[in-house]
């Protein structure tokens, strides 16, 4: 990934970090954090750039200084962005999943479901395996940090945050934004099977988890 291509969004994050130290009132902090996402892929896409990388990006700069915004304000964005966010991965699965698998075709290569299977395996076992050193070792380098927090976690904590990895609306529109053709036109290669088991993966834990 080159420069040219985050620089939109962290351009965009940048400016909505600023504003958000001058905005105090909470509904117009509330639109701001609206307006970001979407001005960020407008531009990204003016540029010729991904647009998807460009809200993640946005979104980097914005939450790495979220401390700029009151934390009355920030309770209640949290509020409402968990309540939004909710309905839409709920829309965007829903209403993307039978399009994207009658596009793929399942039906015609039986081989996609095993690996759709195996991917979503190795995925929340790479998150099982990655929570256990993510848990303990912060806290055995830093004795500080560990009485903070009052010791370690208990083996059950973490397999129960290691469980509950779940995957939404971000990995489907990363999936997406793959594009359909290369610049000959022909296929982008294996744009079908890495949509098909990115669904894998967010049904999965969605579901399954």
């Amino acid at each position: 990934v080159g420069l040219r291509t985050l620089l939109p969004g962290a351009v965009l994050g940048a400016v909505f970090w600023q504003l958000n130290r001058v905005v105090r009132e909470t509904r117009a902090l509330f639109v701001l954090s609206v307006l970001s996402p979407y001005l960020a892929l407008v531009t990204a896409e003016h540029f010729h750039t991904s647009g998807v990388l460009a809200v993640v990006t946005a979104g980097f700069v914005v939450s790495w200084r979220i401390d700029v915004i009151p934390p009355s304000a920030r309770i209640d964005l949290y509020a409402a962005w968990e309540l939004v966010v909710y309905v839409l991965n709920a829309l965007c699965i829903g209403l993307e999943t039978p399009y994207v698998l009658t596009e793929i075709g399942v039906s015609r290569d039986e081989g996609l479901i095993p690996a759709g299977l195996a991917v979503t395996g190795a995925v929340i076992a790479a998150r099982m395996l990655w929570m256990f050193p993510g848990a303990y070792l912060p806290l055995r380098l830093s004795p500080k940090l560990r009485a903070r927090e009052g010791g370690y976690p208990s083996v059950k904590s973490v397999v129960v945050v290691g469980w509950c990895g779940v995957r939404g609306v971000v990995s489907l529109a990363a999936a997406l934004a793959l594009p359909a053709t290369l610049e000959d036109g022909t296929p982008f290669p294996g744009r079908s099977e890495i949509l098909f088991c990115t669904l894998c993966v967010i049904l999965g834990t969605l579901v399954v988890q």
